[in-house]
């Protein structure tokens, strides 16, 4: 999870092949030139095999236009019937293959298995919440451990989710959404994912109070371990084919 300020983007990879899931956050200006590109070069990534746009609100997608214009990118990913300026750019890109994708879909980055759990494809017919509630969640399995990357989802996404796929939802590693919102993250929820990890990408004195409180005490009553943006900056997770993760700090 790199450290965008007040915003989410983060990298799967395995081996060369790479995986951006989002790219935006403020108030860094340039977010693609100045923060994602240099990010990326540090870790000796020059190409992506995709990005996953979640969901175009600009504190996570504002710099991954700028980033397609200056780095080889082989396929955008997103669900369809976005129209917010963000959107409409990237899925018109040219150069990256645009990959609809919807719940019950899954794709494969060498050893990685994504599999999507939302939103389903009434979404794009109709008023399915509000744009956070239709955040594209993603399950990304390796060496049989499982993170699950929620956008910017809130209650009531939760809540369909946990209708629809709560079996599926239980992973090692959990992206929190939103930032830590206290729209998001409920107790049920929580239950069902039961992670041991989680990772919170948030602003340093962001002035919308994320992570709220009442999430990191839901967090710490379930005996989740948080790491914070906000609080050391990037976080690096490596999943070995056996023993336990290993985590590093490197800044941002």
């Amino acid at each position: 999870m790199l450290d965008v300020g007040q915003g989410e983007a983060l990298l799967l990879r395995d081996g060369r092949r790479a995986i951006l899931v989002d790219g935006g956050g403020w108030p860094q200006g340039d977010l693609g030139s100045r923060v994602l590109v240099p990010a990326l070069a540090a870790r000796g990534v020059r190409r992506l095999d995709a990005l996953v746009m979640t969901h175009p609100d600009r504190d996570h997608c504002r710099g991954l236009v700028d980033l397609v214009r200056q780095l080889p990118v082989a396929e955008v990913w997103s669900s369809p019937g976005w129209t917010p300026p963000c959107a409409v750019e990237l899925i018109s890109a040219p150069g990256p293959r645009w990959r609809p994708l919807w719940a019950g879909d899954e794709r494969r980055l060498g050893r990685w298995r994504l599999a999507v759990l939302h939103p389903p494809p009434a979404a794009s017919r109709r008023r399915h919440g509000g744009d956070n509630d239709r955040s594209l969640v993603l399950a990304a399995s390796v060496h049989g451990r499982r993170v699950l990357l929620t956008g910017d989802l809130e209650a009531a996404g939760e809540r369909r989710l946990l209708r629809a796929s709560r079996e599926a939802l239980a992973a090692d590693v959990l992206k929190v959404a939103h930032h830590g919102s206290k729209t998001s993250s409920t107790a049920a929820f929580l239950r069902a994912v039961a992670p041991r990890l989680a990772l919170i990408s948030a602003g340093r004195h962001n002035p919308y109070g994320h992570p709220a409180a009442p999430v990191l005490a839901r967090l710490e009553g379930a005996g989740i371990r948080v790491l914070r943006t906000d609080r050391g900056g990037a976080v690096e997770l490596t999943i070995p084919a056996g023993g336990p993760l290993r985590i590093r700090r490197p800044g941002p």
